[in-house]
């Protein structure tokens, strides 16, 4: 009976170690999820790979300037009647005849009115443009992170403060209920104290609801099972109310470097090659080609002697050189380079005013980050003094209602003030928080 406890207990603890990984609450900061967001989301990963392919664009165009080099060989055989143009004759008769050739080619562009400089250059500035959306995909994602780790953070403390409150609304009813039997209290005054109940219980339920919904979107952002448990660890403070003075020279900094406007600007360079690039089109284009090769033929013979010629001697014997330049200049083609040109002009007029519309609107986004930190750390500081007082009123509506003096509507509006202060005291607190984290990241400081 001993062993088979002592196996049983065995067993439970075995199954503990081997269950209690899929039940482990895995804790994320902020700083966690931002990484897991880096490393994880699809989105980042997949312009990852279109910048990857922007370079290997690049270094294709700078190999476009190399030569091309070929080899090319050949072996036939022919059977019966053909005509040997290695030998120069005819060849009649039943019997098999065989010939082969080799030969190495080049050919490089000397001069094709800078076209393969401009698509070097035009490489590079898609480059440069697919780092800068990148940064921009990477700051929208943190960003909308940012908001789902704080919605859920923020509902997690209502949840914590609405559980507070309900134990606080049932412990009321059941002393309601208590004095009600005794004589003390009325019907209203338990169905008050009931309607508490109830609202408490919706706040419960409408904050748990909301965090799971914040949680499933974030877990969704960091490419994270929805199966998995995470606890979030409430962020610090970003700045103080001291910094504050000192955001807005910093915020005049980034407003100029904000990746945004990087680029809008390698998309207006974009456009000012386009209209090089089509100028380019009425210059004429050099290329250089050559070759070197030699054959066999099985018919040849050597004039002085009569004999067939062996394979090394024709080796000697059949070789070729040949070089040669192309040259080519348009003359007229239907107007199409006029029409690029024009076409090009009237892009680079609209990347013109796409940037500054784009620094306009950056400089918006900006403007009113700081204002909304600033406005988030004042509402905090009158949230704090309402639920101050509001707690002091309830304090002493609890006090005139135990003596009878208040009624039980006077005191349940002044429990609901108090409990809604208490709400927007932790509402304010978090968003105060967010707000900065906001401006920081903006800032490119997070």
């Amino acid at each position: 009976m001993i062993k088979y406890g002592k196996m049983q207990w065995l067993s439970l603890a075995c199954l503990f170690l081997f269950l209690s990984p899929l039940f482990a609450q895995q804790t994320i900061t902020l700083n966690d999820a931002i990484r897991l967001l880096e490393e994880n989301n699809i989105e980042i990963r997949q312009m990852q790979y279109k910048t990857s392919l922007a370079y290997q664009d690049m270094k294709d165009a700078k190999n476009a300037l190399l030569p091309v080099l070929s080899l090319g060989a050949n072996h036939n055989y022919n059977y019966g009647l053909t005509f040997d143009q290695i030998s120069g004759q005819l060849i009649t008769g039943n019997r098999w005849t065989n010939s082969a050739n080799a030969n190495l080619g080049t050919q490089v562009v000397l001069f094709q009115g800078f076209a393969l400089r401009d698509q070097i250059r035009t490489a590079v500035l898609t480059l440069e443009e697919n780092h800068a959306q990148t940064r921009v995909l990477n700051r929208t994602l943190k960003l909308q992170m940012l908001q789902f780790f704080f919605n859920a953070t923020i509902n997690q403390a209502l949840h914590s403060s609405s559980l507070s409150q309900l134990r606080f609304s049932q412990e009321q009813l059941v002393t309601q209920k208590e004095q009600l039997a005794l004589g003390s209290k009325t019907l209203v005054d338990v169905s008050l104290a009931e309607s508490q109940v109830a609202i408490d219980e919706y706040n419960v339920l409408t904050s748990k609801n909301n965090k799971q919904e914040a949680l499933v979107n974030l877990k969704q952002l960091i490419n994270m099972p929805y199966t998995d448990s995470i606890q979030l660890i409430v962020p610090q403070e970003f700045v103080s109310q001291d910094d504050m003075l000192n955001t807005e020279t910093a915020l005049s900094l980034s407003i100029a470097q904000t990746p945004e406007i990087a680029q809008a600007n390698a998309q207006l360079k974009k456009a000012i090659l386009e209209k090089a690039m089509a100028k380019n089109r009425y210059l004429p284009s050099l290329s250089f080609s050559g070759g070197y090769g030699t054959n066999y033929s099985s018919e040849r013979r050597d004039f002085t002697t009569g004999r067939y010629m062996s394979l090394l001697d024709q080796i000697g014997q059949n070789e070729s050189l040949n070089l040669g330049f192309s040259l080519s200049a348009p003359i007229f083609d239907g107007f199409r380079v006029k029409s690029a040109k024009k076409r090009a002009h009237l892009q680079f007029l609209i990347q013109t005013e796409e940037l500054q519309k784009v620094e306009v609107e950056q400089e918006k986004i900006y403007r009113l980050a700081l204002q909304e930190m600033q406005r988030s750390h004042q509402e905090h500081l009158v949230s704090q003094k309402r639920f101050e007082s509001l707690e002091t009123a309830l304090n002493a509506m609890a006090a005139r209602y135990e003596l009878g003096v208040a009624s039980a509507i006077d005191y349940n509006k002044a429990l609901l003030d108090r409990n809604l202060a208490e709400f927007n005291v932790i509402t304010s607190k978090y968003s105060k928080i967010y707000a900065q984290y906001v401006l920081a990241i903006l800032c490119d400081y997070y």
